[in-house]
């Protein structure tokens, strides 16, 4: 075999060890997150900001269900509770960062 041959296979047998590894690390350091930023615009009845003047506390229930279309208490899959700052009608929140609802179906 050439040196450039030899050379060639060896790049590549290294290339593929690499991948490889590089493979089994993402692996294990991915995984679902504990937290969902959440972004979102709160308004009243009337479709004024809230907080529009001065930013306002609100309690406020994030809930997940296991349907689009279902409301049923028996679908919630998630709820949590938090204290929500609202300014000029926007919020951020972390979903998971909460306290559990209860009695709701999915915090048992």
């Amino acid at each position: 075999m050439n040196p450039v041959s030899r050379f060639s296979a060896v790049l590549r047998r290294s290339l593929a060890a690499v991948f490889c590894c590089s493979a089994v690390a993402f692996a294990q350091t991915s995984s679902v997150p504990g937290l969902l930023a959440y972004q979102g615009r709160a308004t009243d009845a009337s479709g004024a900001p809230l907080g529009a003047t001065a930013p306002v506390n609100r309690t406020v229930i994030f809930r997940i269900w296991d349907s689009p279309s279902s409301t049923a208490p028996s679908s919630r899959l998630y709820s949590e509770q938090q204290n929500v700052t609202i300014t000029g009608g926007e919020f951020s929140v972390l979903v998971g960062a909460g306290n559990p609802v209860a009695g709701d179906v999915g915090n048992a």
